[in-house]
């Protein structure tokens, strides 16, 4: 009895271990997706016109987002 648990335990683990590195990549691409998109999204800002604060506030933002960026997209 206590072989089959072992065994049930064990073959468990084995089928459940590749999900983990799957789960994983997915999670890494939509966090890709996520800050590509923020980063889209300020630089449509920048288009427009903005105050030195403003503008400063968005430079701040998108070096962080860029370094997100390579983070989780490279």
């Amino acid at each position: 009895m206590k072989y089959k648990a072992t065994m049930l335990g064990l073959l468990l683990i084995l089928l459940l271990n590749p999900a983990l590195p799957i789960e994983a990549k997915i999670d890494k691409k939509q966090k890709c997706l996520e800050t590509k998109e923020k980063i889209i999204k300020i630089n449509r800002k920048m288009r427009q016109k903005y105050t030195v604060k403003q503008g400063e506030k968005y430079r701040r933002q998108l070096e962080k987002l860029y370094k997100l960026e390579f983070k989780y997209c490279f």
